[in-house]
């Protein structure tokens, strides 16, 4: 699974916890790792409040979805940028019990940072990825990471 944008739904008929954990690795040793806790349920609409691209570290976000439904989903992608610059929107379309990143950068935002409010036809499970390079480590690709789930709105 190199390389593969990929979810995992898990249940249980008793109480569990779940997160999803990455390595990365400069053999033969991990030299970063993060995680985030899975999430208890989906929903229509998901806030991110941390996201940032570009800068002296190089920071790259990842607004991961999943999409556990048996339909796809049209996703609204609304980010909300610091300085009273006007958000930027994007739609996506999420297939079928997959899952999909959606690459700020790649959508507009340039050494800035943001929040993220995700909007869905179908219900969702909504995470962050955020890395970043070190000035202490030049030519170490990604020397940090944070993962964290989205959190639901009403």
């Amino acid at each position: 699974l190199v390389d593969a944008a990929m979810a995992t739904q898990v249940t249980s008929d008793r109480p569990i916890l779940v997160e999803r954990s990455m390595y990365w690795a400069a053999y033969p040793n991990w030299y970063e790792a993060h995680n985030a806790f899975g999430v208890t349920g989906t929903s229509l609409k998901w806030v991110l409040g941390e996201g940032r691209v570009g800068g002296a570290r190089g920071y790259e976000t990842y607004v991961l979805l999943a999409n556990p439904g048996t339909t796809a989903a049209t996703v609204t992608v609304t980010y909300l940028r610091e300085g009273g610059q006007p958000p930027i929107v994007t739609t996506h379309t999420v297939q079928p019990t997959s899952r999909y990143n959606v690459v700020p950068s790649v959508d507009g935002l340039s050494d800035e940072r943001f929040g993220v409010l995700i909007e869905s036809t179908q219900p969702m499970a909504v995470e962050r990825a955020l890395y970043s390079n070190s000035p202490a480590q030049p030519g170490l690709f990604w020397a940090a990471g944070t993962g964290a789930t989205g959190a639901p709105l009403p």
